[in-house]
């Protein structure tokens, strides 16, 4: 309990409490990448932990290779972050990616 506070008070007196609050109400709100600001776009690509060149350009990979434009690629809704993978979760992914790699059939 005492952690607890301890880690609420750091958070709050860094400010990293309410740091992304503009872009959780975007995405309650169900707003789309493209419609947000440079600055919004920026806070984002932070929030979920990617470089912002990166997220933008898989986005841009993989509509080029859906035969869909540039354009499109960034209309995407934006969405939560996704907790990280338990342990369990992490080790049948490396298995299904093994086994792949090892015998070329897809899963």
């Amino acid at each position: 309990m005492k952690d607890r506070l301890r880690n609420r008070l750091n958070r709050l007196e860094n400010g990293s409490e309410y740091k992304y609050s503009e872009i959780l109400c975007l995405i309650k709100s169900g707003a789309f990448y493209d419609e947000l600001t440079d600055e919004q776009k920026q806070a984002y690509s932070e929030y979920i932990g990617v470089d912002r060149e990166g997220l933008e350009g898989c986005e841009i990979a993989l509509a080029e290779f859906l035969d869909r434009n540039e354009a499109e690629a960034l209309h995407f809704k934006l969405e939560f972050k996704k907790p990280p993978p338990t342990r369990e979760e992490l080790n049948q992914l490396i298995q299904e990616v093994e086994a792949y790699l090892n015998t070329g059939d897809e899963i």
